[in-house]
């Protein structure tokens, strides 16, 4: 696996990119082509010269977004958050409330459930 991203000084061989593109096809790469920290080297050996440390490469940039995207919610999911603290416990109320007047657990199951009771 290529450490960071570069260029191919010397040789050439194919690499597996599909972590980074999802390209399924290898990439050839030879003398003059850029490559990315995270390939894979499928054949023989090359040689590259660095043009980022890997603290700056494609690669880390990647797993930069995906964190920050899993530490923040989108829009819909905090406004879904703020009602759903409300409708919990209302919804609690509603099946208590028909369970005491009717001491029907079917009653309460179709509360919870959203289903319309059977005739």
């Amino acid at each position: 696996m290529l450490p960071c991203d570069g260029t191919v000084q010397e040789g050439r061989s194919h690499l597996d990119v599909s972590r980074l593109t999802g390209e399924p096809l290898p990439a050839l790469v030879e003398p003059g082509s850029g490559v990315r920290s995270g390939s894979l080297n499928l054949e023989s050996p090359f040689t590259f010269v660095s043009t980022a440390p890997a603290a700056e490469s494609q690669y880390a940039r990647i797993v930069q977004l995906v964190r920050s995207a899993e530490a923040s919610k989108a829009p819909l999911q905090r406004v879904a958050d703020r009602y759903a603290v409300l409708f919990t416990p209302l919804t609690l109320v509603v099946c208590a409330l028909a369970w005491g007047a009717s001491q029907d657990p079917l009653r309460v199951l179709a509360v919870l459930g959203g289903h319309p009771l059977p005739p």
